[in-house]
């Protein structure tokens, strides 16, 4: 395993002209690092703190193994890579002060270190910004009463 991991990091824009300029850093962590180590680090100096509650969906690759899973474009992402997990950044503006608290809902085991999960020295990281609460676990019960569940049946066709 390297001593360091070289990440490269990038973001979609929020808005029209926030494009005008990359997003894209390098930056290398100690390969002792942990994905704990990385969420920590993007939230509290890499994604813009805008006021109200805000959703980032973070993917990881290393040397474009991943690449198809998430395909560019594909249902509005131009990501690439194995989902990490949802980043959820608060600012002072929105509810009590106590509830305030940044969090992470993770897909890959927080302690792994990013020496174990880059392939060679480099992993890139993308955050893409989401609306709503995409991580939000619904109960099953939740979604035959919405008016949007028809209760389609497939069939077997093989």
């Amino acid at each position: 395993m390297p001593d360091w991991v070289e990440v490269i990091l990038d973001r979609e824009s929020l808005h029209a002209g926030d494009d005008a300029v990359s997003h894209g850093q390098r930056w290398m962590f100690p390969a002792v690092s942990t994905i704990y180590d990385l969420v920590i680090w993007i939230a509290g100096r890499y994604v813009p703190r805008l006021p109200g509650v805000h959703h980032w969906e973070l993917f990881v690759d290393s040397d474009n193994t991943h690449e198809g899973w998430i395909p560019r474009g594909s249902t509005g992402w131009p990501h690439r890579g194995c989902p990490l997990g949802v980043l959820y950044t608060h600012t002072h503006d929105v509810g009590p002060v106590e509830e305030l608290k940044d969090k992470v809902s993770l897909y890959l085991p927080g302690h792994w270190q990013l020496g174990g999960l880059a392939r060679s020295a480099r992993l890139e990281v993308t955050a893409g910004h989401t609306y709503g609460n995409p991580a939000e676990p619904l109960e099953i019960g939740t979604i035959y009463a919405d008016s949007s569940f028809e209760g389609g049946r497939p069939i077997r066709v093989d």
